[in-house]
């Protein structure tokens, strides 16, 4: 029985559901099993494919490697806690894009509002300006009588 996995990208992979229950992924993916444990093709292999193109040999002993992990955690182990939290199935992963989509829209009428909120305050300062200062500055600030204030909607 398999679980599928996917990175959020189009890439779906399908992992064995025991697979998911390990604990961390050291033991089956780790720097000693990729130099000791896996020969040449099959290093290859999983370099086509799995990664993405122009990943090299030295770039997966980076990634594997201890020190990785020195200054914001192993991105293995970010990924392998996300499949085993059930952050990367296919469905869940579209329901997060779907809130992303409406936080995004939030903010944005969120701004609109704020910015609308600042131009009407802009628009009733003028005004209020406008009625204690002489008709003559009046005019020569852009409002004249008979011109109407337009308020944004």
């Amino acid at each position: 029985m398999t679980e599928p996995v996917t990175d959020g990208h189009g890439l779906t992979l399908d992992l064995p559901v025991g697979m998911l229950e390990l604990e961390s992924l050291q033991d089956v993916l780790s720097i000693d099993t990729w130099r000791n444990v896996l020969d040449e093709s099959e290093r290859e292999v999983l370099l086509r494919q799995f990664l993405p193109l122009g990943t090299t040999d030295e770039h997966v002993q980076e990634l594997l490697s201890p020190e990785s992990n020195l200054f914001f955690g192993s991105p293995v182990t970010r990924l392998w806690d996300a499949a085993r939290a059930g952050r990367l199935h296919p469905r869940v992963v579209r329901y997060l894009r779907a809130i992303d989509v409406l936080h995004r829209a939030a903010h944005v009428h969120r701004v609109r509002d704020h910015h609308n909120k600042l131009v009407n305050r802009m628009c009733e300062a003028r005004d209020a300006r406008a009625a204690i200062l002489p008709p003559a500055i009046a005019l020569q600030a852009g409002r004249g009588p008979g011109k109407k204030r337009q308020r944004p909607e």
